[in-house]
């Protein structure tokens, strides 16, 4: 038994766009702060409340890294053309 949460991964056919990092985005240890993935399920997903949100960090995001933001379903997920970098799902409470 695993306490990890396991979210989906996004099928190939959802809804992709670019999300572009920018410096300001990165913290000291040169990865991107969690703070950009709550604001890209905040940008993908409807907010009428209350929810609950739940993020899978799977691997750091370094700047410089070519992002897509891809929803599907309930999720929205970070990727880069070699892997998927983190999944949220927001669901009513």
């Amino acid at each position: 038994m695993s306490t990890k949460l396991s979210l989906p991964d996004p099928p190939h056919d959802a809804h992709r766009t670019s999300w572009p990092l920018t410096a300001a985005d990165v913290d000291l240890h040169g990865h991107v702060n969690n703070a950009v993935h709550w604001q890209a399920v905040e940008h993908a997903l409807p907010t009428a409340g209350p929810l609950r949100a739940e993020l899978d960090y799977r691997e750091p995001i370094d700047l410089g890294e070519e992002l897509e933001l891809v929803t599907f379903e309930n999720c929205v997920a970070l990727i880069t053309s070699t892997a998927v970098k983190a999944v949220a799902r927001v669901t009513p409470t």
